[in-house]
């Protein structure tokens, strides 16, 4: 009689231990889920803050409003420097009218400085009187802005982060220049080499490829100035640019006499 006694008291105590931990259990969970809620709610309240900034700046705007608006970005990258979720990405098809490709701008915790000095540059080629075309992407998970496309013209095209737009013959010649000086001031440094593919220079020209390296510097000049000579000044070419998936530097650049000629890769 006397075990009976002990084994129910011990199993009481058993019974009683389990209760209170399943109380506090409880208590803990529903603590938590409050704290979360409240969490949440000034998460959200963050973003659309965060969001506010930006929104202001979508649709056409003039450059100075667009200035204002990479200025903020600077600012933006200051104060998030180590808020991967908060650095904003930026594409723009072109700065200017003439002379320049697309710009983009992938932003995050370990190249912030660098990102700033791209902003800036990019910043001080805006022109002041011409209307912009401002697009806001937001990432999926976060809901927040992560990427701004400044687009010159409305037409301008991005795809895939590359820009196919039109150029005369006399600007290809001005860009086919460019490169042939980077060959020359870049020769030793083979992540800066740019190939060039042109599906061809003329209507009746086939297609020419110059794919460049630190030994053949001299021979692809060559090249170069012989492609150069062969554009048509008043033909309106498509350029695309492609970009080096490591460095992020651009390492082709495609021209094309018709946007649907074929360059197979």
């Amino acid at each position: 009689m006397e075990n009976a006694s002990k084994a129910l008291i011990i199993a009481g105590a058993i019974l009683l231990s389990i209760l209170i931990i399943a109380i506090g259990m409880y208590i803990y969970t529903s603590s938590h889920n409050s704290i979360s809620e409240a969490g949440s709610q000034i998460s959200e309240q963050e973003k659309t803050s965060f969001n506010q900034q930006w929104n202001t700046y979508e649709g056409a705007q003039g450059g100075n409003n667009v200035k204002a608006l990479l200025q903020k970005l600077i600012a933006n990258c200051n104060t998030n420097a180590q808020e991967e979720q908060r650095l904003v990405d930026v594409v723009c098809s072109r700065p200017k009218s003439t002379g320049f490709t697309q710009v983009d701008i992938n932003i995050g915790v370990d190249n912030v400085e660098d990102s700033i000095q791209d902003l800036t540059v990019l910043r001080n080629f805006i022109e002041a009187r011409h209307t912009y075309y401002v697009q806001l992407e937001y990432d999926p998970k976060t809901s927040l802005v992560n990427k701004i496309i400044i687009r010159y013209e409305e037409s301008d095209v991005i795809n895939d982060g590359q820009l196919v737009r039109t150029t005369t013959g006399i600007e290809k010649n001005s860009l086919l220049q460019k490169i042939i000086g980077k060959c020359n001031t870049d020769r030793n440094e083979e992540e800066r080499l740019v190939d060039v593919v042109c599906s061809r220079a003329t209507e009746d020209d086939g297609k020419t490829e110059i794919i460049i390296t630190s030994d053949n510097v001299d021979e692809s000049i060559q090249e170069l100035q012989t492609l150069r000579n062969k554009i048509m000044a008043r033909h309106t070419y498509y350029v695309q640019i492609e970009y080096d998936s490591k460095t992020s530097l651009v390492n082709r650049i495609i021209i094309k006499y018709e946007i649907d000629d074929e360059i197979d890769n």
